[in-house]
C-alpha cells in the first residue's frame, strides 16, 4: 500500500483486478487474444477505428458546447474526463475531474436511451458488433455545475 500513496506521484501505481494472473481467467484471455488475432488481427483494426472516431466525436461534442473534457482511450475502450488533462493516477483525478457532472451526464444518457454505466469515470466501451454509420447526437447541453 505504501507505493499508492507514494509521495512522489510518478510513483504511485493503481490498484485494480479483482483475479489478476489467476490461471483459469488467464487461460481465458490468451484463448481470446489468439481468436481475436485471427484474419490479420481484423477485430483489432475495426475497434481501433471505432475507438477513435468515438474520442474525436466526443472532444468535438465537448468543444462546441464549452465543456472542459479529455477522453483517454486504448481500442474501444474509452473513459470521460471532465477535466483539462488525462488523469496520470486516481489522486489526480480526484482533485480535478467534475464528477457530480459526469454522473449527471450520464444518467441523463440513459434517459435518452443510450447507456452509460452510471458512476462517474467508469470506463465505457464500444462492442464489437457496431456498425460504422454516424448518427446525430439526441441531446442537448446537459447544465454545467
Amino acid at each position: 500500500m505504501d507505493w499508492f500513496v507514494h509521495p512522489d506521484p510518478s510513483k504511485r501505481v493503481l490498484l485494480a483486478g479483482t483475479y489478476n494472473a489467476h490461471p483459469v481467467p488467464t487461460a481465458a484471455a490468451i484463448a481470446t487474444i489468439e481468436r481475436l488475432l485471427m484474419n490479420g488481427g481484423e477485430v483489432y483494426r475495426h475497434v481501433e477505428s471505432l475507438g477513435q472516431k468515438m474520442k474525436e466525436g466526443l472532444e468535438e461534442i465537448f468543444r462546441a458546447l464549452g465543456f472542459q473534457g479529455v477522453v483517454a482511450r486504448q481500442g474501444s475502450a474509452f473513459c470521460i474526463y471532465f477535466m483539462d488533462h488525462c488523469p496520470r493516477d486516481w489522486h489526480d483525478l480526484a482533485s480535478h475531474h467534475d464528477f457530480g457532472f459526469d454522473e449527471e451526464l450520464r444518467k441523463n444518457l440513459i434517459k435518452l436511451g443510450t447507456y452509460f454505466f452510471p458512476v462517474a469515470a467508469k470506463q465505457c466501451s464500444i462492442p464489437l458488433p457496431t456498425p460504422q454509420k454516424t448518427s446525430t447526437p439526441r441531446w442537448s447541453k446537459p447544465t454545467k455545475r
